[in-house]
This record gives structure tokens, sequence and C-alpha cells, in this order.
């Protein structure tokens, strides 16, 4: 998937501890990133995000699993 094809990421958290990107696509199916390993791929699809200027929405919960780090 290219990045003219997102739409928006929107960063949630899932379960108790537990990070999610769920990526809309202009066209066919959301997905979703969850239990992803390394950790460190939501860091680095904020910076994707932000490179191409994709819509990202963060969640209250998901900014205080980000305070937690």
């Amino acid at each position: 998937m290219s990045h003219q094809q997102i739409k928006m990421m929107t960063f949630k958290r899932a379960g108790w501890s537990q990070k999610c990107v769920i990526v809309k696509h202009d066209k066919g199916f959301n997905f979703r990133i969850l239990n992803f390993t390394p950790k460190n791929i939501y860091d680095e699809l904020m910076e994707f995000g932000s490179r191409y200027e994709i819509p990202m929405n963060k969640t209250k919960d998901y900014l205080l699993l980000e305070k937690m780090k």
C-alpha cells in the first residue's frame, strides 16, 4: 500500500497495555496493527504519517500509554 492510498491513521489502546493502529484505506478494507514486534513500529508509523502528511488521530487512552513509556 502506498502513502497516497492511506486516508487516516488512528492510534488506540487495545486491552490494558497494548497499542493498536487502525489504518484507514481510501478503497477497500481498513486494517489493524496489533501485537506487533518490534514495539517501535508505532513510532515509525507516526514518523511515516508525518513525512507524508497523513492525518493521524490519537485517543486519550493511547496518550496515557505513551506517558507510561
